[in-house]
């Protein structure tokens, strides 16, 4: 037989599971479901929760530096990206993406305040190197010799480069170089 304090101690265990489970779970009855473009976009899917885009979109990189409070240098275009879009967080990162003609993303290039990872890429790669480039020292990861990744800091700022297809290190480097 249980003593009083036990059947408490389980009581309210029980009570605390029933309350996370039923905090978590969707409209739909699954956990965190919700549109994939709801946490990019600015707007919730009904039944969950999602965070603000914090970018607007610019039209040059110009504007994008008064809305960030600092430039960016980008090139206009990469090697299987036709199309450029510039957004800035005010007062804390300019970000360019460049998409291919059917729309799928060739590459990302962030620059933000201060020193810390801008990327937002929490992937895990097989491949991580350290290269001296253009007097910078950037962290290149990526997987079956493809660089997907690039970070670096110079000064007070923050830079990365995302290729979801991934990259030769040549290319990479080159792109590192152009982007300040």
């Amino acid at each position: 037989m249980m003593k009083p304090m036990k059947k408490l101690m389980l009581f309210t265990l029980c009570a605390a599971l029933a309350l996370a489970l039923a905090a978590c779970g969707g409209k739909d009855g699954q956990a965190g479901s919700g549109s994939g473009s709801a946490a990019g976009s600015g707007s919730a899917s009904q039944g969950s929760a999602a965070i603000a885009n914090p970018f607007t979109d610019c039209g040059t990189l110009d504007e994008a530096a008064q809305l960030a409070g600092f430039p960016l240098e980008a090139p206009d275009t990469v090697p299987g990206g036709s199309e450029r879009q510039v957004r800035a967080a005010e007062g804390s990162m300019i970000e360019v993406i460049w998409s291919a003609e059917d729309g799928a993303e060739v590459l990302r290039a962030r620059k933000g305040a201060g020193t810390g990872d801008v990327s937002g890429d929490y992937n895990n790669y097989g491949e991580t190197a350290t290269a001296v480039i253009d007097g910078l020292e950037a962290t290149l990861k990526g997987d079956g010799g493809k660089v997907c990744l690039a970070v670096w800091t110079d000064g007070g700022h923050a830079f990365s480069l995302s290729a979801p297809a991934g990259l030769t290190a040549e290319e990479m480097s080159a792109l590192v170089e152009a982007v300040k």
